[in-house]
């Protein structure tokens, strides 16, 4: 079976999530950046890992720090968050990539993101 693989890029207005399982799109979501509940990505990834029932591997691309913490997956030092439903990556992208369209996120799968 191959792995449940969760893709995030959080900005200051929204953060879009494209989880996948080998080249399937299972759920693709634009949603509003977390400002009450910073707890609701783990809560998102949990219950994808429940529903597929194995942990997501979870790649967040962020700008920057600001970012990347407002989804509560890393801690004080920018390392990501592991628990038994989700491990968490995160990855700069100020001076690596420019992301657009959820094509953009599916090609950033092919240069090693698994």
């Amino acid at each position: 079976m191959s792995r449940l693989t969760v893709l995030m890029k959080p900005t200051k207005s929204s953060t879009r999530v494209l989880a996948r399982i080998a080249n399937i799109d299972l759920l693709k979501a634009n949603l509003p950046s977390p400002r009450k509940n910073t707890h609701a990505a783990a809560l998102l990834l949990e219950s994808l890992a429940k529903w597929y029932g194995q942990p997501a591997f979870t790649v967040v691309y962020a700008d920057g720090w600001e970012y990347s913490s407002g989804l509560d997956l890393c801690d004080g030092f920018g390392f990501g968050t592991k628990t038994e439903y989700f491990d968490v990556e995160i990855h700069n992208l100020k001076q690596r990539y420019r992301l657009g369209p959820f094509a953009d996120l599916r090609r950033l799968v092919g240069r090693g993101v698994r």
